[in-house]
């Protein structure tokens, strides 16, 4: 028997389940890939432009803060140690200040040698000396002496090569290498200089050493001055166009507004620079009393008149300390150079003197009557002269003769045995060969004059 062939099934070869991407959808998904890292890419690099200008700012405001705060620093200290009672010139705490520049004396290293009119190296700027800001260089800001106390002359300046202007010579200078460095074209070096004669125990040499700071823009166009002066009275700041504040206007600086304007050294993604400006104002400057009125100086010396005339001769003529000196209501003793001074408000003083002791006046009348004030005398002069009290008594042995014991006398004391005897004050004298000098001993053998 023939079976029928067996009906086995027949097999599908449609699409199998498991398939790849096609064209359009790997375009697709390249293109959202791409949307995202770009949107990636985006945000990193606003993310690192951030941090550069953030960081560009951070360093202009480090600069400018530095700059401000050892500038201000120095202002503030203007007029400490000063010789403020120099009759002739008192130097002033402001020794020059311009819209970029300015030149303070202060006394940084206040330590004298056992007295305060003896300071010890660096003294004050000497204007015979050297090196010499230009400032102060024949002009009439010029110092008239080397002033007799500590205070040295600190600048704060621009005009790195001391030419009298702050131009691209700064920059090339070799105190300008750190505005070399930068990219900024606006960079400018600011630096500070302290000058003061005998600096390094080196006579007439006033050091001048420079110490950069900071990097700032030069004043000028729309970065403002770096200085803004307002004097006495006045509710508005000194014009810069009329030149420097006047030497004879400097004592009448009341407050000093500073301004530094700090640019970064590199640029942000635009090729800009940030800047960071910092301001700030010095209402008063230390040490230096202001209490609303004038005051005159009354001064001069105490000296030791050998010829007799009347006359200080300062350098043939020793000055005499310890002297007591009265100006009307005000009293003071004389330095060891015998000098004196005042400062008294306008007003008509007598001024008299008590000799130190050993000495006595000499000056006939033994006062003297002196006005100062605007309308009469910007400063008065009075000079004592002493001369030595002879006192005592002398007793003198030799071979010659023998006068006997000296009495007693307005002296007060006994006498001694001797061959002359004398009282050089108002009491007695026995001399037979002349007069003793001054109670001292001199001329022939036994001490005749």
């Amino acid at each position: 028997m023939i079976r029928p062939h067996s009906i086995l099934p027949i097999r599908s070869h449609g699409r199998s389940a498991a398939r790849g991407f096609t064209l359009i959808e790997l375009m697709i998904t390249l293109t959202v890939l791409a949307a995202v890292m770009v949107i990636l890419l985006v945000i990193m690099r606003a993310a690192q432009g951030s941090k550069v200008s953030t960081s560009n700012q951070i360093e202009a405001s480090q600069a400018a803060r530095v700059a401000l705060d050892m500038l201000t620093r120095d202002l503030r200290s203007a007029g400490y140690g000063a010789d403020r009672y120099y009759a002739a010139a008192p130097q002033p705490p402001i020794a020059y200040i311009d819209s970029m520049q300015v030149l303070i004396n202060a006394n940084l290293q206040p330590t004298t040698a056992g007295s305060d009119t003896v300071p010890l190296p660096p003294l004050a700027y000497n204007p015979n000396g050297s090196p010499r800001p230009f400032p102060l260089n024949g002009t009439t800001w010029q110092p008239p002496i080397k002033y007799r106390r500590g205070a040295e002359l600190i600048r704060w300046t621009l005009d790195v090569d001391n030419d009298g202007v702050v131009n691209a010579n700064d920059i090339n200078n070799a105190n300008g290498i750190d505005a070399r460095r930068t990219p900024n074209p606006s960079d400018y070096e600011l630096v500070r200089q302290v000058y003061g004669d005998s600096t390094g125990n080196i006579n007439n040499y006033n050091g001048g050493q420079i110490e950069r700071v900071a990097l700032v823009r030069l004043p000028g166009g729309s970065v403002p001055a770096m200085f803004q002066v307002y004097l006495n009275g006045s509710s508005t700041p000194y014009d810069w166009s009329n030149g420097p504040v006047p030497a004879s206007k400097l004592a009448q600086i009341e407050r000093i507004m500073v301004e530094v304007v700090a640019p970064a050294a590199r640029p942000d993604k635009k090729g800009n620079y940030a800047e960071s400006r910092m301001r700030t104002e010095i209402n008063s400057i230390r040490n230096v009393p202001n209490f609303g009125m004038e005051e005159y100086p009354v001064d001069g010396y105490i000296f030791n008149d050998l010829n007799a005339n009347g006359t200080y001769q300062s350098a043939l003529e020793p000055g005499l300390a310890g002297a007591y000196i009265q100006c009307g209501a005000y009293s003071t003793t004389s330095a060891a150079n015998g000098y004196f001074l005042f400062r008294v408000r306008a007003g008509t003083y007598t001024v008299r003197h008590t000799a130190p002791p050993s000495y006595h006046g000499t000056n006939v009348p033994d006062s003297v009557v002196v006005s100062v004030g605007p309308t009469t005398n910007p400063s008065a002069t009075v000079n004592f002269a002493d001369a030595p009290t002879p006192g005592g008594w002398v007793g003198i042995t030799d071979t010659l003769s023998t006068a006997g014991p000296a009495p007693p006398d307005a002296c007060g004391r006994a006498g001694a045995v001797a061959v002359a005897w004398a009282c050089a004050g108002t009491g007695w004298a026995g001399l037979t060969a002349g007069e003793p000098v001054g109670g001292t001993e001199r001329g022939r053998g036994a001490g005749w004059a």
